[in-house]
């Protein structure tokens, strides 16, 4: 979702005239945009804003700019903590980038955060990056409160795009020469006709089909909303990429009540073995965290097992870290973070 924005804002930056460069020293506008996922990410956001206050003496007309979802969890104390800060943007006002930069030149140190009604999205005018893969936002946020979550809190809650825009984004793409299609969301399985009726599968039926498409890919899905219908799309639709990305997060039962995932892990377990059996060349890879408030050695043992049967092409492994505001950080019980780093390795 990052790296789309990060083109959404090119655009819209190109359109006032500015050109991208290599070099940070050269920049007349420099925009971080950030994740806030992990403690690590946001302490280096931090980190990086210290390093340009210098690029800001030696060039006092440098305007630079927070972006993503630090943003949005630190707005105004952005401002506060790096008084070399010009404005700080969150991601539901990505499409307003160009506005906020006039209000910077005025003189002005902005905050746009939360998640406006209206929203502003012009797929004809991203700086798309590369020859091949064309990405596509189709839905944005989540509802589902995983407890060790920041997502709902920097991103808002689910917001799908209608079908038609979809489409045409999709077809823009694919006029340009784009042959492969990467649709987007945190939960992007989830995906439902905003007043309708039409589900993922049905976006499938309508995306997959269109001429010149080589390859459909997208990312990241919830196991649980990995429905029938969605599995019978793989047989359906050649073209649909043989990498799925289905984060599991824990091979424990009781790890996963406490984290709020909705499934068990024989459940997980039986969805891939459908969607093997679907398409029987497909890669799956997975998330897991580790040291989870709680995660006794038994629990951490049954994490193992399920790597082994889950037989995954790719693992993204991360030692648990917590997040302000969220279910998990309440919990405590924390497991000592040389422990969880040794359950890590």
């Amino acid at each position: 979702m990052n790296e789309l924005d990060s083109q959404r804002m090119a655009g819209q930056l190109m359109q006032q005239g500015l050109l991208p460069t290599r070099s940070v020293a050269e920049a007349d506008v420099i925009l971080l945009n950030s994740c806030s996922v992990r403690e690590k990410a946001e302490q280096k956001v931090y980190s990086r804003l210290g390093e340009y206050r210098l690029l800001k003496q030696e060039k006092p007309g440098l305007r630079i700019g927070l972006c993503g979802c630090v943003a949005q969890q630190e707005g105004v104390r952005a401002l506060e903590r790096v008084r070399d800060l010009d404005f700080v943007l969150g991601p539901a006002r990505v499409g307003e980038l160009g506005v906020i930069l006039d209000r910077v030149r005025a003189g002005e140190r902005v905050v746009a955060t939360g998640f406006p009604a209206e929203r502003r999205y012009e797929f004809d005018t991203i700086a798309r990056e590369g020859e091949f893969k064309g990405m596509v936002t189709i839905i944005e946020g989540c509802d589902k409160r995983c407890t060790f979550c920041i997502v709902p809190s920097t991103r808002g809650s689910e917001r799908c795009r209608p079908l038609t825009e979809v489409v045409a984004e999709v077809r823009h793409l694919l006029d340009y020469g784009f042959e492969e299609i990467e649709l987007l969301g945190q939960t992007v399985n989830h995906w439902r006709e905003p007043g309708g009726e039409a589900d993922f599968a049905d976006l499938l039926d309508a995306v997959a089909p269109l001429p010149g498409l080589r390859r459909l890919r997208f990312v990241t899905s919830y196991p649980r909303d990995f429905t029938p219908r969605m599995i019978e799309r793989l047989k359906v639709h050649a073209n649909i990429s043989d990498y799925l990305h289905l984060p599991v997060q824990s091979g424990s039962d009781r790890t996963l009540r406490r984290m709020g995932r909705g499934y068990t892990v024989v459940e997980y377990l039986d969805l891939l073995a459908a969607i093997r059996r679907a398409r029987t060349t497909v890669a799956i890879s997975t998330d897991l965290i580790v040291g989870f408030p709680g995660e006794s050695e038994s629990d951490f043992e049954a994490t193992l097992d399920l790597v082994e049967r889950g037989r995954f092409s790719a693992l993204f492994a991360f030692c648990y870290s917590e997040r302000p505001g969220t279910a998990s950080a309440r919990l405590g019980d924390a497991v000592p973070a040389p422990i969880a780093a040794q359950r890590l390795q």
